[in-house]
């Protein structure tokens, strides 16, 4: 499921609601939600909830603590207690109200828990400074290895793949960028980047908000968005590598001029592209990299999907995998897990492919003089989204600008996210090494911002 309120959306509740009736009893169904639920503060399940926000275990909160728990999962950022603690006493009112009214709690109880005042700890600040967003990310990663009480108690040594300086850098730089935008054209922008190592797939740095104080939800990681164009690198990589090419050196096929021209032009129509590839065969690509066609021929992804996707033309063709845990250890440095980058990943395109598409995306990128990586940008077509990703021998960074669930369009004519990336990212860029072995290719002409680039299309 994605975040889209839609009828069909609704309709796979239902169906995935009616699975799960059948193979758990409501109370297995209600304890996996209250272990897992995101509550605020940076805590998952009414047991982190409760040691962030009272400091004590779960089972030792007193009636008024546990009601204001429950108020959480409706708006877990804009109810979290160490921030809104007087709307969240005003929703627990109302919880306390209908057990009283259920005659769960006696109206001597629902009086003293009503007017108790809860002491609530503020966000401890070492977990604001160090990557917070990437924090929640590596806890997700360690709830689903380890349980709960081991990782409470046990004193686990755990080695995170995380560049501290680059994301501190990356973060206050980011900031002060999106505020500058937010100043200029009076609109409360959201922005993310996700940044992963180009060879290992380790994730280095992570964005998914403008600022984690106001707001925790990963839009790196959580949020499902749509477009087309950024569908048209992995339509060149897979007509590449379904031989759809011509077979004289002047005789170039048009499927690659209407390719190119969509892609610096934005003269040409993305669904007639699929046409050319053949859905089937791009569909099965993408859903290798984690990336899915809707119905209206749209890519949906995650920024950390697109920019995993992308790693695979740094790659020399073969799928990434993101890695967020080196190694875990006991507190008697025995090695509990480790997470090496697998060789046995598959390859999604050939090396020509690959080495065709970073030569075009290199041009693509240099035509507003940036250097050091190949990429691609791009609005969606209700100018919600803006979106720059690249890489180079290193890295493979993307970034997502947009205005939050639509409640406003971005200015149109405006490469945003670009103007974010050359902000936060522009001292990182390093010449890409060519691939010496790319043979049987030709060149053609088109002419893009004024003056013309020589783009290759395999013989």
């Amino acid at each position: 499921l994605n975040r889209e309120r839609t009828w069909m959306r609704k309709s796979k509740e239902a169906q995935i609601a009616q699975i799960l009736e059948r193979k758990y009893d409501k109370q297995t169904i209600l304890e996996h939600y209250l272990n897992t639920v995101y509550l605020g503060n940076g805590a998952y399940g009414v047991e982190a909830a409760s040691r962030s926000y009272f400091r004590k275990p779960v089972q030792q909160v007193n009636l008024s603590e546990a009601a204001l728990l429950a108020v959480l999962p409706r708006a877990p950022s804009a109810l979290a207690l160490h921030r809104n603690y007087r709307l969240a006493k005003r929703q627990q009112r109302v919880v306390l109200r209908q057990m009283l009214d259920e005659q769960l709690i006696s109206r001597q109880q629902y009086l003293a828990s009503r007017d108790r005042a809860v002491k609530v700890f503020a966000q401890p600040e070492e977990f604001t400074k160090v990557a917070p967003y990437f924090s929640d990310q590596v806890y997700r990663v360690l709830r689903s290895k380890f349980s709960l009480t081991d990782l409470k108690s046990k004193g686990y040594r755990i080695y995170t793949s995380l560049d501290q300086k680059l994301q501190n850098r990356l973060a206050q730089r980011f900031h002060a960028h999106v505020q500058v935008l937010r100043n200029k054209f009076g609109q409360e922008f959201q922005a993310a980047f996700f940044v992963i190592d180009s060879r290992s797939g380790e994730v280095l740095a992570v964005q998914g908000g403008s600022d984690y104080q106001t707001t925790q939800f990963n839009r790196a990681l959580q949020t499902t968005r749509h477009s087309q164009r950024m569908l048209l690198p992995f339509i060149l990589a897979t007509i590449i590598d379904s031989n759809l090419t011509h077979q004289q050196l002047g005789d170039v096929d048009p499927a690659f001029i209407r390719l190119y021209r969509a892609m610096f032009q934005h003269d040409s129509r993305v669904s007639d592209l699929i046409a050319d590839v053949g859905y089937g065969s791009l569909d099965k690509n993408l859903k290798t990299l984690s990336i899915d066609l809707n119905n209206n021929l749209q890519a949906e992804f995650t920024l950390a999907d697109l920019v995993t996707a992308f790693a695979t033309f740094a790659n020399q063709g073969y799928r990434l995998r993101p890695r967020y845990v080196r190694e875990i250890k006991t507190s008697r440095a025995q090695i509990l897990f480790q997470d090496s980058v697998n060789s046995s990943e598959p390859r999604i395109f050939s090396q020509q492919s690959t080495a065709i598409v970073s030569e075009v995306l290199e041009k693509f990128w240099r035509q507003d003089n940036d250097r050091g990586f190949a990429g691609f940008s791009t609005n969606n077509s209700l100018l919600h989204d803006s979106w720059s990703l690249a890489y180079n021998n290193d890295l493979v960074v993307g970034v997502w600008l947009g205005a939050e669930r639509g409640r406003a369009k971005l200015p149109a004519d405006r490469q945003l996210s670009r103007d974010l990336f050359r902000y936060a990212f522009h001292d990182l860029g390093r010449s890409l090494t060519k691939d010496k072995r790319r043979k049987n290719v030709a060149f053609i002409s088109l002419k893009a911002k004024n003056s013309y680039l020589a783009l290759p299309v395999p013989l």
